[in-house]
């Protein structure tokens, strides 16, 4: 049975410029060009097929 010293916490809070770069370790861990960055539902399907490796990094950051 895992006690308190195996409890983990975290804080959830809004993305902004300075955590960035934080945003992107967890969604594109490995750097790779077809990390989705979450956006399928925040892009029409034309805008999120034609956005590319950093691309789509990008449009994140401008949301």
């Amino acid at each position: 049975m895992a006690g308190p010293a195996d409890q983990r916490s975290f804080e959830v809070r809004p993305v902004d410029a300075m955590c960035f770069d934080d945003l992107a370790v967890i969604l594109n861990p490995g750097g790779t060009e077809r990390a989705c960055w979450c956006l399928a539902h925040r892009v029409t399907p034309a805008e999120y097929s034609a956005l590319r490796g950093e691309q789509r990094a990008e449009r994140t950051r401008s949301l």
